[in-house]
């Protein structure tokens, strides 16, 4: 067999993305926010695209709005006028760690066990717990454990109750311990019965301590005025701020779907960039404007293809779940994408890129556009979305008795009943994980 190179014609079929289809699916999957960085920087990066000037009413009103407000909150300043002191003036957040280490140089411990008291200050997680062990740190700072266990019983006498502890056992038991006038009793009973007090078994810890259920209850009421978090106060919580992408909103007897484009920069192409270049004869230059000219228009009509389809996909929602829109959760049907792409003519992959990350305000409050597609349950007659039995089930579990919770097995029946659906147990059971709901037996607490 004799191995040679040569050169044959082969016809094959490949389906490519041009640049204008990758460009709209890339737009098609922005949210609001993303989609106005995205027009800012295109609109920095292409000189043929320019941003379309308010109408002269809305600047003059915005202006006068302006002006008003300018007139409403000046007054002559009096010269002899005390202002704020300067310490509410410069006012800076301290942190739980900033904290800590004050309180710390404030103690009485020497040059050791500062070094020490640092180290474990800064193994605190946000919620003030030492989330490493006595031996480990003792291993790495190279002194005895005995030495680590002193200077974290100074830590655990700081501010706020509950700092340095280990686990909620130990956190309770620092801030029982902090109380005026406490009952030895609650602390022994803590300390030796907390896997009881959890399980809320008052028979066990009555049998087990010789005291009353009353006492007992008791005892309930104060663990619950402790704080289980006590880096809680220090915990630096940012605002995420969400803005829809539709808008949903009742128009006489129907629906109207708008899409927000508050904010957004209305683009065109600057003509006026093109005529000062006409005539010019230096093919670099031309192609250069050519290109740009040709990136403008595909962004153009990325953007008008965008809208359009989530338009399309709005409007189909509402027509799905009109119910919803009116009366509730209670009424939002089981939904698909292949629903909604049937509806609209689209492509299922095409609506699950449209409605990745969006928002939409409606009537009943502001939903992720997900949040409406939910699959169907139900074996019978009936059915409903899995959106709709997990509200039924987290409804059915907050009314029961804590002494005879329901079990998974009783709230199929119990759905069977009173609202005709066919629901296996084990369904019962992942939806109840999924709202994070523990079993009958973990909620079961004696009254």
């Amino acid at each position: 067999m004799v191995l040679e190179i040569k050169q044959e014609p082969k016809l094959t079929q490949q389906l490519l993305l041009t640049p204008q289809l990758q460009l709209a699916i890339k737009l098609l999957q922005l949210n609001r926010l993303e989609l106005e960085n995205a027009i800012r920087e295109e609109l920095n990066q292409n000189p043929l695209l320019e941003e379309e000037p308010r109408e002269e009413e809305e600047e003059e009103v915005l202006w006068d709005s302006l002006i008003g407000w300018g007139k409403k909150a000046s007054r002559k300043k009096d010269p002899f006028e005390e202002g704020k002191p300067w310490e509410e003036e410069v006012r800076v957040k301290i942190g739980l760690r900033e904290h800590l280490l004050w309180q710390l140089r404030m103690s009485f411990l020497d040059e050791e066990g500062m070094r020490i008291g640092d180290f474990l200050i800064g193994n605190l997680d946000d919620d003030g717990y030492l989330r490493i062990s006595i031996e480990e740190a003792s291993e790495i700072l190279g002194v005895s454990v005995e030495k680590v266990k002193e200077v974290l019983e100074v830590i655990q006498t700081f501010d706020p109750p509950g700092i340095g502890a280990r686990d909620l056992k130990e956190c309770l038991l620092i801030q029982l311990r902090q109380k005026e006038e406490i009952d030895p009793l609650f602390i022994r009973i803590v300390e030796e019965g907390f896997e009881e007090i959890l399980k809320g078994n008052l028979s066990t810890l009555s049998s087990r301590f010789n005291v009353s259920k009353e006492k007992l209850q008791e005892l309930l009421k104060l663990l619950k005025t402790l704080e289980t978090k006590p880096g809680r106060e220090f915990f630096e919580v940012s605002t995420l701020y969400v803005i829809p992408d539709l808008i949903i909103y009742k128009k006489d007897d129907n629906y109207e779907v708008i899409l927000n484009e508050e904010g957004l920069p209305r683009l065109r192409v600057n003509k006026e960039y093109i005529r000062k270049f006409e005539g010019k004869e230096d093919p670099t230059l031309i192609n250069y404007l050519k290109q740009k000219l040709k990136e403008a228009q595909w962004f153009l009509r990325g953007l008008e293809q965008r809208q359009k389809t989530l338009g399309k996909i709005g409007r189909s929602i509402v027509k799905f779940q009109r119910d919803f829109l009116e009366k509730g959760i209670q009424y939002l049907k089981p939904l698909v994408l292949k629903d909604v792409a049937l509806d609209t003519g689209l492509h299922e992959s095409t609506v699950s890129r449209a409605i990745a990350g969006k928002y939409a305000l409606t009537p009943q409050g502001l939903f992720e556009l997900k949040f409406f597609f939910s699959s169907k349950v139900g074996d019978g007659l009936v059915e409903m979305s899995s959106r709709q039995v997990k509200k039924l089930i987290e409804d059915l579990i907050a009314k029961e008795s804590p002494s005879s919770p329901l079990s998974d097995q009783e709230i199929a029946k119990i759905l069977k009943r009173n609202y005709g659906l066919s629901i296996a147990r084990r369904t019962i059971t992942k939806y109840r994980e999924a709202l994070g709901i523990p079993s009958s037996k973990e909620r079961r607490r004696e009254l």
